[in-house]
């Protein structure tokens, strides 16, 4: 059974042996086969719906809570609350930049900046620990 998007990636000819994409451009070009392809399985013309992009993002992010949130008490010297708040805020601002991150980008790396990011935005006066 067919989907759509298999449906819109399919030649409407039949195959010829060329690939599909960008005229003079193939597989074994090393710029790759063109602009509108992307990594097998994905298409690079049709927007992701946010309800995906938000199943993504926890499916991605939430590995992390307990290393964010570890992090947050080391910097907030043990306050629980505000280790919360230091996470819940990292999580918003990292959900907010997610659609535009590129994939395969270390997302444990980039919510620990966020994380340090919000920090230095709520607490100017007072210094990072080491």
């Amino acid at each position: 059974m067919s989907t759509r998007l298999e449906d819109a990636a399919r030649p409407s000819a039949p195959h010829s042996g060329t690939p599909v994409g960008t005229p003079g451009r193939d597989a074994a070009d090393p710029r790759g086969p063109g602009p509108e392809s992307g990594p097998p399985g994905t298409a690079a013309a049709i927007p992701e719906q946010p309800a995906d992009l938000t199943r993504r993002f926890e499916h991605e992010a939430l590995v992390h809570l307990d290393t964010l949130y570890a992090v947050g008490l080391h910097l907030t010297h043990g306050d629980r609350a505000d280790a919360e708040t230091l996470v819940e805020e990292t999580y918003v601002r990292a959900y907010r930049a997610y659609a535009q991150l590129r994939r395969g980008v270390d997302l444990g790396a980039y919510l620990l900046r966020t994380q340090r990011e919000v920090w230095r935005d709520t607490h100017p006066s007072r210094p990072l620990s080491a």
